[in-house]
């Protein structure tokens, strides 16, 4: 038993980047999310894997942002994914 919990614990840990969280998880968008922040903020931190960009742009297609009249905002025009399957 111990073994395999030694073999499960390696294999976690070849599925993780350097957010310490597992690809495609809640945890590690909203850590990414705010890396990708903070580098547009100017700070130094560290850069987002593709596959994190690549997961956004699969996900952006679903996303449903209601129209609004020229020069007018509802809101900040943004809609929240519904979820990201790794596909």
């Amino acid at each position: 038993m111990r073994q395999l919990k030694k073999r499960l614990e390696r294999l976690e840990s070849r599925l993780m980047d350097n957010s310490g969280c597992m690809a495609y998880t809640k945890e590690w968008f909203l850590y990414w999310g705010q890396q990708v922040e903070q580098l547009l903020a100017g700070e130094d931190v560290a850069k987002p894997p593709i596959a994190f960009f690549d997961a956004l742009f699969r996900v952006s297609d679903r996303w449903e942002v209601a129209p609004t009249g020229v020069g007018e905002s509802e809101g900040d025009g943004c809609a929240e994914p519904t979820e990201c399957s790794n596909q």
